[in-house]
Order: C-alpha cells, then structure tokens, then sequence
C-alpha cells in the first residue's frame, strides 16, 4: 500500500507542475498575445525513469495534433531534477525545431538515455541545446523544486523567443517588398517630370535665342513677357510641383548615401569578422600543438588521444564547431583527473543505500556490464517485460528485454538498463519488493534486490570507486 501511495504522489507531483506550466504560459498569452500566434501545446510531465513514458506522452500529443504547432515537455530526470524539451512541428510529425533546456549551471549535456530515447522517435530531428535562465546556486541532490521553476519560465520564453524571431523575418520581408514598390512609384514619377522639366528647358532656350539674334532690349522684354504667357498657359510651371520633386531628389540622395555607408559597414564587418574567424582557427590550432606535445611529455599520448586530435584538427579547419566540441569532451573523458566531488556524491549515495539494507537479508547482484543485473531486478519485482529490437547502430539491430507498461515500485527509479553495452547504475540501489504485490494477498513477507554497478564499469574511474566502496559497505551492513 506505501508504494502505491508513493506512485500516487509522483503522480500528483507531475500533474501539479503541468498545472503550473500552463497557469505561467496562459499568464504570458494574456499579457503578450502577439507574441503567441501560433498554437502551443503541453505534454503530461514525463518520468525520465520510466522506459516508455516519453514515448507514450509524444504519441497521444500527435494523436490529438496535426496542425503547425510548439509543444513543449517539461521531463523529470532520474536525479529528480527537471529539463525541459521543445519541440516545434510543421504539419503532423514534420519537426522543424528540436531543443533541450536545462535550468542548472554547468549541465549543458543532454543526458544519454534522453538523448538516444529522442532520436529513436525522431531520428531525422536534429536535437539542439537553448541556454536560457539557469540557477546559479543549483543543488542537485535537494531542490528539485528549484529546478521545476525554472523550467516552466525557460519552456514559456523558448515558446515567445521562437515565435518572435519568425514574426521579425516576416516583418522584414514585408517591409523590403514594400520598399522595392515604393521604389518602383517614385521611379516612374521621376521620370515624367524629368520630361517634363527637359520640355521646360528647351522651349525657354529656343526662344531666348531668338531675342539674342534680335539684338533689341525692348523686343526681349516683350519677349520674356510673352515666354512667360507662353509658360503659364501651357501650365508648364508649377512652382509646389517643382519643389516637391526637389525635395524628392534630395531625399533620394540622402538615402543612397546612407546605402552606400551602410554597404561599406558591412563590408567592413564582414572582412573583420573573416579576419576574426582566421586568426580564432589559428589560435586554436596552436593550441592543440601545444596541448598534443604536452600530451607526449606527460607520457599519456596514445593512437586513439592521436586520432581524436586529428579529428579536431579537421573540425577547427571545416568550422565545425559542435563536432570539435564533442571530440574534445571525448578527449577529455580520456586525459581528464578524477572528479573528487563526483566520487564524494557517488559514495554517499551508496553509504545512504548500504544503510536501507542494514540488518536485512537481501540477494546483491554482482557481475560484469551488460550482464543483465538491473534487467533481472525489473523482472523479479514485477515488471512487464516485453523483448524489442532496438538499433544500437546504423543497420545493427539489437534484441533488448526492457520494462514496459507502469512501475508501481517506486523504489524502481533508480534501477535501468540499457541495449548498450554502457551501465546505467551509478551506485547500489536497493529495492524491496513486498511478496503480496507479485504473488497476491494471501503471500506474506518480501525480498530486498539489490543492484550494482557492473565490474569493468563503462562510467568513468569514478564509478568503479564508488561502486567498490557501496559494495563493501553493504556487505558489512547486512543481516545475511
């Protein structure tokens, strides 16, 4: 009965934060209306421990939706801090914009089991990183809350952002055919007067050189008189006309100076910023010479550290800055110290688990990655287990045996698997299943499974550390 109580308030923990989600986007229709034409749609909050939930909440959302639309996902992560997906469709299932935002300072990577959970609903999609208003004081452990606000104000302004950046290019559209006609108008008046103004001219020299041949003052101020009659009849001189066509000329001046002033700035910025971009490549270059012969001199140079850095090599030259960034966090994995307070986090985790266990008899199991640990758990506390084929590669399927279907045993959270050869457990996690939720009421007592990380861990140095310390630790405190 506790863990379904513990199921029911996870339940209205979610459903809470969708309500509070949609009270701030409705806020911001309300006071900014504008800045929300086009549909924006809310999926459930999704729990990140759950193997089918994401799933499950994206396909009812394209059940009911077709049209051109934003969605946006607020999504637990299995440390029970909150991230927040966006996604903007064209039409049905057509993505146009696929983003991940996180609230907290220092985690601007896309959790892997999100990561691959997303491109095999979306494979075509290209997920993208916003970094919006984050918690400078982030406490992983224990503020969830903390981080649930600050993604409700990050999907809404992601919503608003996105929205305006289309209106302005549509503005601007507008504007410049506008201006092309505008163009086009004052062209062809321009014209007319111009002939207009030439008609003027030459009627005025021709008779004037009349008057010269005539050599006679009063027949030339008879004649100025007579021009003028001439003028005035045939409505030659417009005086207001004139003036405006003036002032357009003047105009037209000004406004080719400022074009010509305007494409000389951009010229510069743009030859500046090819001269910034250049003198950036080779700084970065330099920079990985160094870092390879300091690589060779602290004896950690190897053909896989070589071929990384060849391949940075490639992206710094191609101006491909996400591919360099991801191949230098590889390199980083590889060269990188030991992340004290990471281990510090690991090792209390476990120390708080191998208390849960104190006393108790409990079935740890042990083993290599991969071997089917976490997947035993799942099955042996009740789960539904279904076998999927799942691509672990391009053209390589894989058979998979994974929960599916609710978790009612909070305690599951913490115990994943994975089609790949990768562990999903950091740290022990015990699990107590209660023998009447499996066998029925008329069974009593109940069994605590205990998971570990694999041996030969594929997470790094710090979770093979840890690991050992959970292991020994609950080995000690436990009854048999």
């Amino acid at each position: 009965m506790a863990h379904m109580n513990n199921s029911e308030k996870n339940q209205r923990n979610f459903d809470k934060f969708a309500s509070v989600l949609k009270t701030k986007l409705d806020e911001a229709r309300a006071k900014t209306p504008e800045e929300f034409s086009k549909p924006v749609h809310i999926v459930g909050a999704v729990d990140g421990s759950s193997e089918c939930h994401l799933k499950q909440e994206l396909q009812e959302e394209a059940n009911n939706h077709t049209e051109e639309r934003i969605v946006l996902m607020p999504y637990r992560l299995e440390n029970f801090q909150w991230v927040g997906i966006l996604i903007e469709f064209k039409t049905a299932q057509q993505i146009k914009r696929l983003e991940y935002i996180d609230s907290m300072t220092g985690f601007n990577v896309v959790p892997d089991k999100l990561k691959q959970a997303l491109e095999e609903i979306y494979p075509r999609a290209n997920l993208q990183i916003r970094d919006l208003k984050k918690d400078d004081n982030p406490k992983a452990d224990d503020d969830p809350k903390t981080s649930a606000l600050f993604i409700a104000d990050n999907l809404v302004e992601a919503a608003r952002n996105i929205q305006n950046v289309e209106d302005d290019a549509s503005l601007v559209n507008q504007s410049q055919s506008k201006i092309m006609d505008d163009n086009h108008t004052n062209a062809d008046l321009d014209e007319q007067e111009r002939c207009d103004g030439v008609g003027n001219t030459q009627s005025y020299q021709i008779s004037l050189g009349v008057i010269l041949e005539e050599g006679s003052e009063s027949k030339l101020e008879k004649s100025k008189l007579g021009v003028g009659e001439d003028l005035k009849k045939s409505n030659l001189i417009d005086a207001n006309r004139l003036l405006g066509l003036e002032k357009r000329i003047q105009e037209s001046v000004k406004q080719e100076n400022r074009e010509e002033a305007r494409a000389k700035i951009e010229f510069e910025q743009k030859t500046l910023g090819n001269y910034k971009r250049s003198q950036s490549e080779e700084s970065a270059i330099l920079l990985l010479q160094i870092l390879e012969d300091r690589l060779k001199k602290e004896e950690i140079f190897s053909e896989e550290i070589s071929d990384i850095l060849r391949d940075v090599d490639i992206y710094i030259k191609d101006a491909d800055d996400q591919s360099t960034v991801r191949c230098l966090e590889r390199l980083r994995g590889k060269i990188r110290f030991l992340n004290i307070p990471e281990i510090r986090r690991l090792v209390s985790k476990a120390e708080k688990a191998a208390e849960l266990i104190r006393d108790k008899d409990v079935i740890l199991l042990v083993g290599a990655t991969g071997a089917g640990k976490s997947t035993t758990i799942q099955f042996l506390a009740g789960c539904q287990m279904k076998k999927v084929s799942v691509e672990v590669a391009p053209g390589n399927p894989l058979e998979h045996i994974q929960a599916v279907g609710t978790i009612r045993n909070s305690e599951l959270r913490n115990v994943t698997s994975s089609p790949h050869n990768k562990s999903e457990t950091r740290y022990i996690a015990p699990v107590t299943v209660q023998l009447k939720d499996i066998y029925g009421a008329h069974e009593s007592g109940m069994i605590t499974l205990c998971d570990a990380p694999g041996f030969g861990d594929t997470a790094g140095p710090e979770v093979d550390i840890a690991n050992s310390v959970g292991v020994i630790e609950a080995l000690k405190k436990r009854k048999t």
